[in-house]
């Protein structure tokens, strides 16, 4: 039988099938297998049920090196008191674990800001983990920033923009959500300078001036940028293009509509500091 007249549709299936899809995204998690996912997601999930309803998110990250003991297995975790301390303490919005392969969870902490999709993806992506999002609709993964499953988005039109079902041509929303959600706060501390990440010698100054900018920070920014759109929009995102006059642009986005958007980067102080400044 000749197999080459279904070829598309014989690599599409390989592109969709989850297993496969898993298969590539721990390709730089070596310790960890496709299976060890599928049977710890599946724990998580029959443990989670019990608890869902209350619509608290709370988060597992993944630590292959993690004991048994003394840790405790999550079938026998009772997340109740757990969630009744963040639902009775307004600083408290979630609570970060850590678990291991077997299902043996530890070292609880809860946190002051509420866990989404987004951060979570976000956050996996820089420190290069697998984290686990428990939610009001079940489960969510993420692998290296990637969401792998998801059941807890798509109802409302910022989730649209996750699922990659938007154009470049809503520039104006996706910059609106790139500063909500990775500068106003800079919760992965990637523009602003922290005491715990500068010189001795500097702290008197970053006591006078708490929002001193890293060096450079126009750089990070850009490679930030450029990985926002990457995964929230459909079309062509490019860094650096350079133009038949040597011209460079920072951001370049093609459209199947032949049209083109570019985003040069300026008045980044301004722009941290106060808005984003569309181009």
């Amino acid at each position: 039988m000749d197999f080459d007249m279904y070829t598309d549709e014989i690599e599409e299936v390989f592109q969709t099938n989850p297993l496969i899809v898993l298969e590539k995204l721990l390709r730089y998690q070596k310790k960890v297998t496709s299976i060890d996912i599928i049977k710890l997601t599946v724990l998580i999930h029959e443990v989670w049920r019990e608890y869902s309803s209350y619509g608290i998110n709370l988060v597992l990250f993944l630590d292959h090196q993690l004991k048994d003991e003394p840790a405790r297995n999550i079938k026998e975790y009772d997340f109740t008191s757990d969630i009744n301390e963040i639902l009775t303490n307004p600083t408290n919005k979630s609570a970060e674990y850590v678990i291991n392969l077997n299902g043996f969870i530890e070292q609880k902490k809860l946190v002051k800001d509420s866990y989404t999709i987004e951060r979570l993806s976000q956050k996996t992506h820089f420190t290069n983990q697998i984290a686990f999002l428990l939610g009001l609709n079940g489960l969510d993964t993420a692998i290296n920033g990637v969401i792998f499953e998801s059941k807890n988005h798509l109802s409302s039109y910022k989730d649209i923009i996750w699922n990659k079902q938007i154009g470049i041509d809503a520039y104006q929303d996706l910059l609106k959500q790139f500063f909500e959600e990775n500068v106003q706060y800079d919760n992965q501390k990637r523009y602003f300078l922290y005491p715990g990440n500068i010189h001795s010698e500097w702290k008197d100054q970053l006591e006078k001036h708490p929002k001193l900018l890293i060096n450079k920070p126009e750089e990070t920014f850009q490679l930030d940028l450029v990985k926002f759109l990457k995964d929230k929009c459909f079309d062509a995102v490019l860094k650096e293009v350079q133009n038949d006059e040597n011209e460079r642009y920072d951001i370049w986005v093609g459209t199947d509509q032949k049209e083109v958007y570019i985003f040069e980067i300026n008045g980044l102080e301004s722009l941290l500091l106060n808005r984003v400044k569309l181009m």
